[in-house]
């Protein structure tokens, strides 16, 4: 207890005794000794206080400056480090499109757009330059139909892939006639595609590039593509420094040969037809085709196309034959044929394929040849 409790208990005491006086002189004691410590309190609160604002204002102050100088330094650094990922990916991007320039990628679920590896290797080993020129511009041969357009596709990607060797353009010879000049009068439609190489040159019209099904007497409509092959053939035929020159004989035959004569021509084929009865077979042909014969040929026939083949002893000639679905009688041809290993005999020829199957039956295509 200090002195001024004691002092207190000291004045409180007597008035528990005394209630009716008390004496002035303690009070006056009392009263100085209270305004002593009522004096003391407020004298202590400002020296406790004034310093504390004094010295934690600062503080507060740099410990703010200096986090705004760390969420600035952050930010800096974030906003660099965001740039140098931009200026990367737009160098690597820029050194990916060099190097792969014109890589495209077949999604389809078929494959449509890619090419074959038969295609590959024609294009690998094409050493010479060859154009394939559209007759329109590209546009408006995309926007006849979805084989079009994968047609111009499958065109162009056989360019990039050629790495040079083939030229896709778009002529457009309704806007650039003279483009037509040097072919016949209604020669090329704006459907149609000239491959090129120099002075070889090679149409392909619409109907030798698609397939089409008729739906009515006035309305077609395409069912399948043959592009990239009929590129490929024609490609072979413009660039390859051999021709082979081929004769068909006419003579003992009502067959169409129109389709044989495309495929052939589509391959490079130099064709013509000779009359063996009546005409003499070029010696400078390499082969001959006896195609589809509706009766037998004479000895003298068979002779002559024997003399050809043989060629002076040198022998290199070529015979396609092509049987005639009609059951004959043909022994001289028989005998020429037999000489050269080849023979007629009873039997099928079945193919399986699925693109050849209909309704999904065993029921193939197939080709019979029967001979008593």
């Amino acid at each position: 207890m200090n002195e001024n409790e004691t002092l207190l208990e000291n004045t409180e005491a007597p008035a528990a005794e005394e209630p009716v006086t008390e004496s002035p002189a303690e009070n006056t004691e009392t009263e100085a000794l209270t305004e002593n410590t009522e004096a003391e309190t407020p004298a202590e609160e400002p020296e406790k206080k004034s310093p504390e604002v004094k010295k934690t204002s600062p503080k507060k102050n740099t410990a703010a400056l200096s986090r705004k100088r760390k969420h600035g330094l952050i930010s800096l650094v974030t906003t660099l480090f965001v740039v140098a990922a931009v200026v990367l990916v737009n160098v690597i991007a820029v050194t990916l499109n060099n190097k792969t320039a014109g890589m495209t990628a077949d999604l389809t679920r078929l494959r449509s757009f890619e090419l074959t590896s038969k295609t590959k290797k024609l294009l690998d080993g094409l050493d010479k330059s060859v154009t394939l020129s559209f007759m329109s511009d590209r546009s408006s041969y995309i926007s006849l139909d979805s084989y079009c357009k994968q047609t111009v596709f499958i065109a162009e990607e056989m360019a990039k892939y050629s790495k040079g060797a083939l030229t896709v353009e778009y002529a457009d010879i309704v806007r650039n006639p003279a483009y037509a000049e040097g072919y016949d009068e209604n020669e090329l439609n704006t459907t149609d595609i000239v491959i090129s190489c120099g002075d070889n040159k090679q149409i392909l019209t619409v109907s030798d590039i698609f397939k089409f099904e008729r739906y009515s007497d006035n309305y077609s409509y395409i069912v399948s593509s043959d592009a990239e092959e009929k590129f490929d053939n024609a490609i072979l035929a413009v660039s390859t420094d051999k021709i082979i020159k081929t004769v068909i004989f006419s003579d003992n035959s009502d067959a169409d040969p129109s389709y044989l004569e495309k495929v052939l021509t589509y391959n490079g084929y130099d064709l013509s037809y000779v009359s063996v009865a009546d005409d003499e077979i070029p010696s400078d042909a390499d082969m001959a085709v006896i195609y589809a014969p509706a009766k037998d040929y004479s000895e003298a026939e068979v002779n002559k196309i024997k003399s050809f083949l043989e060629n002076g002893g040198e022998y290199g000639k070529t015979l396609l034959f092509a049987a005639s679905p009609l059951e004959l009688e043909t022994p001289n041809l028989d005998a020429l044929l037999e000489e050269y290993g080849m023979y007629l005999g009873n039997g099928y020829a079945f193919d399986s394929g699925e693109n050849v199957l209909w309704n999904d039956s065993l029921t193939g295509v197939y080709a019979q040849q029967n001979k008593d």
